[in-house]
């Protein structure tokens, strides 16, 4: 860890009260000592009925909250006011795995025999950002629970995988000189560049290896490039629109085979027309579609499989596995793909 000092204050009244009070002496005014709430009388709530609403002075909302909660009287006759600063996000975002195992536990904040059972989280998905801010600070608060012996291990996550974005679909753009001739994208410097960038229609290239080239003059490299999606570049994609056209098995299968989990791509509807060609050949090796109603396909037959093609099965089922635990999706689909393939080449 290399964790700095934690600014831990809000000045706004919804997060959660800190459970402390200030001594004050008799003018008023605090003395720099501090006193906490026992645990009998946490946890500590927010007051109801007050006006919260900005007062254009340096004082936190709770400074307006009502007397009976703002101040109190110890026992030994001091005089204590509650620290009117609250808690950011983080105080529930920190540990909320925990509560999600036992949220209705009115006594702790987990049973440890469950906490026992559940914990630590095999898998944990989430964005770049959560690697230096969500993922720091929950172990960092996991840690202090540990040390306290509130809970049984040492990290809350086993493992961490960092999903990549998928990008707008790749544009296509080629470039004109001044006199109107095509100019490659590879002698192209977009800082100089004067002349015209067109762009293209995915018809109107063929791709040669690893780029993109003019149908109509493969010398010509075309420039292909995507971009995060945004409205203005009006290159986001409706999900309900995928849905509606191709199905949603279509949609969540394209978006695994898409590239590998961890890594950022560009969408492709051909990609997802492709995924859907697939889904409905897959279909018709099994089901009868002339038939008016659902019955299997006559090529379907009650016999055993041939060495060859037990040897296909039990290979691809344990690849395909075996790349699931990686949550190397993508490949576990390709090897579907070519086990479909080879299967509709075989001879009953």
């Amino acid at each position: 860890y290399r964790l700095r000092d934690w600014l831990f204050s809000r000045q706004h009244f919804w997060g959660e009260p800190f459970p402390i009070w200030h001594e004050l002496d008799e003018k008023g005014n605090p003395t720099g000592l501090l006193r906490t709430d026992s645990e009998d009388d946490l946890p500590v709530t927010l007051p109801e009925d007050f006006d919260f609403k900005p007062h254009g002075r340096p004082e936190p909302p709770l400074e307006q909250a009502p007397e009976d909660w703002l101040y109190k009287t110890a026992p030994d006759g001091t005089r204590l006011k509650r620290e009117t600063n609250s808690m950011p996000q983080w105080a529930g975002s920190c540990w909320y795995y925990l509560r999600f195992i036992d949220p209705r536990n009115a006594q702790s904040f987990v049973d440890p025999a469950k906490e026992r059972q559940w914990m630590p989280v095999d898998l944990y998905i989430g964005g770049a950002e959560h690697a230096v801010l969500h993922l720091l600070y929950a172990r960092f608060w996991h840690k202090v629970l540990f040390d306290r012996g509130h809970v049984s291990t040492p990290e809350p996550f086993q493992r961490f995988v960092n999903q990549g974005m998928i990008l707008g679909e790749a544009e296509l753009n080629a470039f004109k000189d001044k006199s109107g001739r095509w100019v490659s994208a590879r002698d192209v410097d977009p800082d100089t560049f004067d002349g015209e960038r067109v762009r293209l229609q995915p018809d109107q290239v063929e791709k040669r290896g690893d780029e993109f080239v003019l149908k109509e003059n493969p010398q010509i490299v075309v420039e292909s490039r995507a971009y995060k999606m945004s409205k203005s570049r009006g290159n986001v994609v409706n999900p309900d629109d995928i849905v509606a056209q191709y199905g949603a098995d279509s949609l969540r299968m394209y978006e695994m085979f898409m590239g590998p989990l961890e890594a950022t791509k560009p969408w492709s509807m051909s990609g997802v027309e492709g995924v859907s060609r697939f889904l409905g050949r897959v279909w018709r090796m099994i089901v009868d579609e002339a038939a008016e109603d659902e019955r299997l396909n006559p090529a379907v037959k009650e016999v055993d499989p041939t060495p060859q093609q037990k040897r296909l099965l039990h290979k691809t089922i344990k690849a395909v596995t075996e790349d699931i635990e990686k949550l190397s999706f993508n490949t576990a689909i390709s090897r579907m793909m070519e086990f479909v393939n080879e299967m509709g080449t075989q001879e009953p």
